[in-house]
Order: C-alpha cells, then sequence, then structure tokens
C-alpha cells in the first residue's frame, strides 16, 4: 500500500478507498488534517465520492475542514452533504445513495430540494427537474424526462411520489406491486396539494380535501375531507374534517381501531405513533390508543394515571412502545415492557424531553443530567457513563446507540458499541469543540466548531 507523504499524522484507515477517488500517491489518508494538496484537490473536483466502497465496516474516520457544510441529510445507511461554494459529498454505503459519482454532474450547483427514503436519495433541480441516486428501489429512473415542474417529493420506505406544480403527481420505485420500479409512473389531472405515506401506500389529497390512495391498500375509499394521515409502518389513521378517525391497512399494527372506535368519532386533536401501534389524544386529554397490545395498542395499566397526572405534551416512541412527557415534566409509559415501555424504576421528574432508539428511551432533564430505559441493546442501559451524563444539552441517537452533547462541546456515547455507541477510537479529536451531530441508522457524524468532521459507528453495502 502506498502511502501520503505529506500527511501530518501517520494514523492511517484500514479500508479500501473509492478507486476513483485516490491516486497512487494517496491510497492510504491521514485520518486528521491531512496536509496532501492532491488530495485537496480531488475532493474540489468532479469526483467527490468519499471512502464510498468500505471494505472495514467499522467507520472512525475525520473529515477535514475545507468542507464546509451547510446542510447535511442522512438516509438510513449514508450521509449526504451540501456544502457552500463547493460540490457536494455522499459518504456510506454506496448502494446506498453514498456514490454520487454518477449524478455529480447534474447537481452541481443545481440543488433547490434533497428528499431521501431508506436507501436512496431524490433532489429537485433548480430547474425542477428530479435526479434519484441510491438503491435500485427508488434510486433509480429510467425515464427521468417526465419529471417536470416539481415542486415536492414524498419518501415511503422504497419509494418517491413528486408532486408537479399542476397538482399532478408521479411515483416510482418499489411500491406493494410495482412492475416497473424504475419505470415513473404518471397520475394526470387530481389537483393534488399533499401526500402522506407509510412503507406500502401513498395517500394523496386534493385541493378538496379528499384522498386517492396508490399502493397496496388503493382499493379503500374515504369520503370524508382529510385534516391529516398518520401512520405507522403498515396502516393509516385518518383525522377527518369532524376530527373522528377513521382506520385501515394492516389490522394488527393499528388498521383496525373497532375495539375503539366509539371513542374515535370527534374531538381528536392530534395523533401519535410508534412502528406496530396508534395513540390519539382527545380535547379532554383522553388517550385512546390501539394496535398490537403489547406494543403500545393498549395503554390500559396507565390510562388513569395518563387522566390524573395533567395535560399531554408531546409523546414520544421506540420501535414497540410510547412516553408521555406531561405538563408537569415527569413521564409515563406503556407499551412492549423490554423495549422502553417499563420505566418504573426510573426517576423520571423535571425531563425537558425524550431521545429514542429503537429499543430504549433517554431523557434530558432540565438540570442537564440523561435517564435511561428499555432494552441493554438498544441503549437502555447507561450506568457505566452515568457518571459523565452532567451538563448535557443535547441527545441524539441511531438504531440501537445514544450520543449526548455537553455544555463543553464535549460527548459521551453508549449502545450498540459498532453502530454509534463506542467513539474510542476517534475520542482525541471528538472530545471538544462539537457543535452539532447528525445520525443514520448506524453512526453518528459530528460537526465541530472549525468545520471539520468525525464520523464514527458502522456502515453497510448490502
Amino acid at each position: 500500500m502506498y502511502k501520503c507523504e505529506n500527511c501530518t499524522y501517520k494514523s492511517y484507515m484500514n479500508m479500501v478507498c473509492h478507486q476513483t477517488m485516490v491516486s497512487n500517491e494517496c491510497k492510504n489518508l491521514c485520518t486528521y488534517r491531512c496536509t496532501c494538496r492532491k488530495f485537496v484537490e480531488m475532493l474540489k473536483s468532479d469526483n467527490n465520492t468519499i471512502f464510498s466502497n468500505f471494505n472495514c465496516l467499522l467507520i472512525q474516520q475525520v473529515l477535514d475542514s475545507l468542507y464546509e457544510p451547510s446542510k447535511i441529510y442522512s438516509n438510513h445507511y449514508s450521509y449526504f452533504i451540501v456544502r457552500d461554494h463547493l460540490d457536494p459529498i455522499s459518504i456510506g454505503s454506496s448502494y446506498n445513495g453514498g456514490d454520487i459519482s454518477n449524478v455529480l454532474p447534474l447537481i452541481r450547483n443545481n440543488i433547490k430540494e434533497v428528499y431521501y427514503n431508506t436507501r436512496s436519495y431524490a433532489i429537485i433541480t433548480k430547474e425542477e427537474k428530479v435526479v434519484a441516486w441510491g438503491y435500485n428501489m427508488g434510486g433509480y429512473i429510467s425515464n427521468p424526462e417526465i419529471l417536470q415542474n416539481i415542486i415536492k417529493i414524498v419518501p415511503s420506505e422504497r419509494a418517491f411520489c413528486a408532486i408537479d406544480k399542476y397538482g399532478n403527481i408521479y411515483i416510482w420505485g418499489y411500491l406493494w406491486n410495482t412492475l416497473h420500479p424504475h419505470k415513473v409512473t404518471a397520475i394526470y389531472n387530481k389537483n393534488i396539494k399533499e401526500v402522506y405515506a407509510n412503507n406500502n401506500t401513498f395517500i394523496a389529497i386534493d385541493q378538496n380535501g379528499f384522498s386517492n390512495i396508490y399502493g397496496r391498500y388503493q382499493d379503500i375509499t374515504i369520503s370524508q375531507k382529510i385534516k391529516k394521515v398518520y401512520t405507522t409502518s403498515n396502516a393509516f389513521a385518518v383525522l377527518v374534517s369532524n376530527n373522528g378517525v377513521i382506520t385501515f391497512g394492516d389490522q394488527q399494527q393499528g388498521g383496525d381501531s373497532s375495539m375503539v372506535s366509539h371513542l374515535l368519532t370527534d374531538k381528536v386533536v392530534k395523533i401519535y405513533s410508534n412502528n406496530l401501534a396508534f395513540a390519539a389524544v382527545k380535547e379532554s386529554g383522553e388517550v385512546i390508543t390501539w394496535g398490537i397490545n403489547n406494543c403500545g395498542g393498549d395503554s390500559s395499566s396507565v390510562s388513569n394515571q395518563l387522566r390524573q397526572t395533567g395535560i399531554i405534551k408531546k409523546i414520544y416512541s421506540t420501535y414497540t412502545a410510547f412516553a408521555a412527557l406531561m405538563d408537569n415534566n415527569t413521564v409515563i409509559t406503556w407499551g412492549h415492557q423490554d423495549y422502553g415501555g417499563d420505566s418504573t424504576n426510573i426517576w423520571l421528574f423535571n425531563i425537558k424531553y425524550i431521545c429514542s432508539t429503537n429499543g430504549a428511551f433517554a431523557a434530558l432533564t432540565y438540570n442537564g443530567t440523561v435517564e435511561t430505559w428499555g432494552s441493554n441493546n438498544y441503549g437502555g442501559d447507561s450506568s457505566h457513563v452515568q457518571d459523565m451524563l452532567n451538563s448535557v444539552v443535547k441527545l441524539y441517537s441511531t438504531y440501537n446507540a445514544f450520543t449526548a452533547l455537553k455544555e463543553d462541546g464535549s460527548i459521551v456515547t453508549w449502545g450498540h458499541n459498532l453502530c454509534g455507541g463506542n467513539h474510542e477510537n476517534v475520542a482525541n479529536k471528538i472530545n471538544y469543540n462539537i457543535k452539532e451531530i447528525y445520525s443514520n441508522n448506524n453512526s453518528f457524524l459530528a460537526i465541530k466548531d472549525d468545520n471539520s468532521m468525525i464520523m464514527w459507528g458502522v456502515t453497510r453495502d448490502d
């Protein structure tokens, strides 16, 4: 392996860089402030895919301050970084949006809006056209010329729905029974104003408030005007004009609300969801739940507590549990006991807000401490770092790990070691001057005061 002779530090990454990214003089790159000018110029040149083909899954990478990020987006397995006065950069799994080499000429200085689903990205250009990349189901379009005058894009799990300025919609990607996922299907003359999505269905709302449904549940008809739509993974809860609720989709996951339908006829003000259940809040403060019982669909064990404690400020969720933050800054939980639904042994008072992984909660108090509960595998146990969890100002999460940002710009991590819960290998570079943190399913990306970026966790290329 060759190395850069100009690197100030000799801390090399154990990975194979993208073959078109680096020359033989720089096959192994210093991970912190490499001063090789050839490398700097390459980053500013036409090919700006950074380490897209990861042979080493562990990412403990430091990126130089020349990036000047202005906005950062992430899907489950990659990051897309828009920079002021420089070309955009992608980092992460090449199959899932981490490789922009093929689309860079189309998006250079031409980005208006950025959207993403779990594994792909779609951009509205300044000419109101669309450029997509990433996983084949949604990241590739065989007939992009049809996408003109686009003003908004709505993602589902592995598909996209674009709306043009005339109210027509265009769908591509994998949506339940899609025969041609790479081909855009155009639906004209619907006067669509808004679109909602879950894993496999789009609900398009026209200018009069009526719905058009596409995907798995396209045979459903809703006759009432729609105010807002809420989703679990495979079901919908539709808030209609009289503040009642209509549900459809997977019956177990919230599509069947027949057991509580008499309580959902009116006076519903907001609906929350996790992946498998819904929780509706009524004007009276009463909470109505349905879906899989032990995953949040049954709140009977805490119904009196919810009613007597006060007003709900917000309800947070893991994959299978809920946590209601009350106006007296206490927390009430229900759902799967192993994944955040049981907080009986946790002191949850003076809570400012809550962050969650798929199986655990972390609550930030007003005095800067942190309380955690749920599955140990998802960050529910922070006992080994508890002494460091003070003066915390913000919490972040991946699928199964947490990061706490402290007042002094340092961080504390816990949870699954490989997915962001352990930052030891970059600790000497990251434990100061952090101003913001981003995350995807399996990694964290920290921005320092000098705009340098540090990344730790796991990526995948499958």
